[in-house]
């Protein structure tokens, strides 16, 4: 923004004030024209704004035509005009009473909770389409989200299972779930990158989403929802949020928005930051509300939201596949067990920032002790920024297997990790340390996916610094003993209405090797010859009847469960892609909406296209300071007019510029501003002979 124009600027201020990131008619933008400028300047300004990326034109499929400021720049303007003046204060904390209301466990985790159960369970559809009531229950038993705002911000938060639809809508737009005709099914490829990233730099992708996603859509609430995450207000201080509406106010952000209703907004969205885990509320003396981020905050900076690719600060050294067998795996992480954990105080210390009550986070005392312990080596740095990934930290994190059978996961952990422990273990508590379970169910449910349970546990033992607990390593063992022994698997299974036409089926030559009769009116179809099975028999007359979409298989095969390419290289390979947002999130999901069509940014206008009918004018009018017959002064007058353009001219000794806006006749007249040398603008109407000399001002840049 440092290079543009003054005038430029001047109208990216006065449309970033009325509008926010909102699409707005482009007839609309006369109106936001500043008092100095004439309106070739302003269309050149507009030409330059589209030109630096500032400013969007759309178009709605009847053609109307609409201006925006691009979401992705947004935050950047905003901060440009918000904070030119002092920065915010923060309330002192010992004055701030804490709201009783329980702060959420994370988005990040909770997406976390979602993807696993999607992996597990799948998301099979009903023959309408819709999600089958058994499984979005199931997942929204996976969550714990709960306290949903009302449907001023989530258009699906009067439904019983809000937070896994909210989820679904998430993942759908984020790229890691897709629709196909019978389930939503996990993308390998994006998934693979998202559980890559850390957790701030997927608090920066979640927050950046949700910004346009949800919440009221006028310009006022978009405006606050944008400016309590500037850098200005920092992770732990309290803040009132009176302070951020009086800022919009004093900027003249958002002119025409009620303030009770912005108010009433602003609560709404600090409410549902509180439930995603990002901020704390308060009380101030006076009764009024108060925010606290909390770690991490997500960024919405110019330079986050230009970041699209987000490359991975991985950790430790490549990992094998499961469903062929670990044989080697090393240094990635560290499994400690509980008798060793003093053998870890050397990487370790106290993490006094915040800690959990242990009941609540389902912790046995031993876990909540060893909760407190944190990486002495990193305490003291900075958080990555999310645009700028850093590589991995040198000192790889440490999983605390506990012989209760609970798994510590603290932070820092690669996402990756937690995804593989998931395959063995059932996730208890995703906020700051995280906590699992390894449980008997979960490694018989990826052993029936085709994850080896020996692989699995072995996974385990060789991160291992001692071996694992005895009890722990006793029951692994067990329960690897009796799972995948057998398995109880969906088929094809072909049925016909009568004897005479499986003896037609089974004596039909081109089927052979594709179905395998195992009674008189059944058969087994491979999976791989189902369409030409289905082919040949609406060929011979005896078309199979479709099967119910839902019924498809829906949870993933083990090359989602473990992926065979999570390499966890340091530093990370330069050619590997990383997660890259999809580009039309708006457009997906549940809460998707219809966007109008982008428009390439047109070329500055040339000067014939800005002045018509230039070539016939007389130079002596653009050139020179000169004093003309009165029927010659009211054409130069009516001609700036006509181009949108300044007269400067001199009356009683007094040398202005005059922006002329209507002309009238019987009697001359002409109506319009005048400007003063400090740039004030004042109504003016000029009669004819009321001034001496005159000249038309063309812009510099035309």
């Amino acid at each position: 923004m440092s290079k543009l124009t003054a005038e430029a600027r001047a109208v990216l201020e006065r449309i970033c004030a009325a509008y926010a990131a909102q699409p707005f008619p482009a007839d609309k933008a006369a109106e936001l024209r500043p008092p100095a400028l004439c309106r070739a300047e302003q269309r050149l300004a507009l030409a330059e704004l589209m030109a630096e990326g500032l400013l969007e034109l759309r178009r709605r499929i009847w053609g109307e035509e609409l201006y925006q400021i691009p979401e992705a720049r947004f935050a950047g303007v905003q901060h440009a005009f918000a904070f030119a003046s002092v920065k915010p204060a923060a309330q002192p904390e010992e004055e701030i009473v804490p709201e009783e209301l329980a702060t959420g466990p994370g988005l990040a985790g909770e997406l976390f909770r979602a993807l696993v159960y999607t992996a597990q369970e799948g998301l099979p559809l009903t023959a309408k389409g819709v999600i089958r009531q058994k499984n979005l229950a199931g997942l929204a038993g996976a969550l714990t989200l709960r306290g949903l705002p009302g449907p001023e911000l989530l258009p699906f938060s009067a439904e019983p299972e809000a937070a896994a639809l909210l989820m679904v809508d998430l993942l759908l737009a984020l790229g890691l779930l897709v629709r196909q005709e019978d389930a939503y099914v996990l993308e390998p490829g994006a998934l693979s990158g998202w559980l890559e990233l850390d957790e701030t730099q997927m608090a920066g992708v979640l927050y950046r989403l949700i910004l346009g996603r949800y919440g009221a859509s006028d310009p006022g609430a978009q405006h606050f929802r944008y400016l309590i995450a500037a850098e200005a207000y920092p992770v732990g201080d309290w803040f009132p949020v009176a302070e951020p509406l009086r800022r919009l106010r004093d900027r003249g952000f958002a002119p025409n928005a009620e303030p009770g209703a912005v108010a009433a907004a602003a609560e709404a969205w600090l409410r549902l930051l509180a439930g995603f885990g990002w901020c704390r509320l308060g009380r101030s003396p006076e009764g009024g509300l108060c925010f606290r981020w909390r770690e991490p905050k997500p960024a919405v900076s110019e330079a986050n939201a230009h970041e699209a690719a987000v490359r991975p600060p991985s950790l430790g050294a490549a990992e094998a596949n499961p469903a062929e067998g670990i044989n080697e795996v090393t240094g990635c992480v560290r499994v400690v067990a509980a008798e060793n954990v003093r053998a870890t105080e050397a990487v370790l210390t106290t993490q006094t920032a915040r800690t959990h009550d242990s009941a609540d986070a389902g912790l046995t005392a031993q876990s909540a002790q060893t909760a407190q312990m944190q990486y002495s080596a990193d305490a003291e740095q900075t958080a990555p920024s999310a645009h700028t990934p850093q590589p991995a930290r040198t000192i790889p994190p440490t999983l605390l297997v506990q012989p209760d059978l609970e798994v510590l996961v603290p932070p820092g952990t690669g996402f990756a990790v937690r995804w593989k422990l998931a395959q063995l273990a059932e996730p208890l508590h995703t906020e700051e340390l995280w906590s699992f379970r390894l449980s008997r169910a979960r490694l018989e449910q990826s052993a029936g996916k085709g994850l080896d349970p020996e692989a699995l546990i072995r996974w385990l033992a060789e991160h291992a610094e001692g071996g694992l607990p005895a009890q722990a390593s006793q029951a692994l063992a067990l329960w690897a003993r009796a799972a995948g022994r057998t398995e109880l698997a969906e088929t094809l299974l072909l049925t016909c209405r009568g004897e005479a036409d499986g003896d037609d089926i089974a004596a039909h030559p081109r089927l052979q090797g594709h179905v395998s009769r195992i009674a008189p009116c059944y058969f087994i179809v491979r999976r791989e010859s189902a369409a030409l099975v289905r082919k040949e028999l609406a060929a011979a007359g005896l078309a199979a009847a479709a099967a119910d979409p839902g019924r498809a298989a829906a949870s993933a095969g083990p090359d989602i469960l473990w992926p065979a390419d999570a390499e966890a290289q340091f530093p990370p390979e330069p050619s590997r892609p990383g997660y890259r947002v999809p580009g039309d999130t708006a457009e997906r999901g549940l809460a998707a909406r219809a966007v109008p069509q982008l428009q390439l940014p047109p070329a500055v206008p040339e000067p014939a296209e800005l002045f018509p009918g230039k070539e016939r004018v007389p130079q002596m009018w653009l050139k020179e300071m000169r004093e003309y017959h009165a029927s010659t002064a009211q054409q130069v007058m009516e001609q700036a007019a006509e181009w949108g353009v300044k007269v400067t001219v001199t009356r009683g000794g007094r040398t202005f510029d005059f922006i002329p806006e209507i002309v009238s006749r019987h009697p001359w007249k002409v109506c319009g501003s005048c400007i003063d040398p400090e740039g004030g603008t004042e109504p003016a109407e000029l009669h004819s002979g009321e001034w001496q000399q005159m000249r038309l001002r063309i812009p510099d840049r035309a």
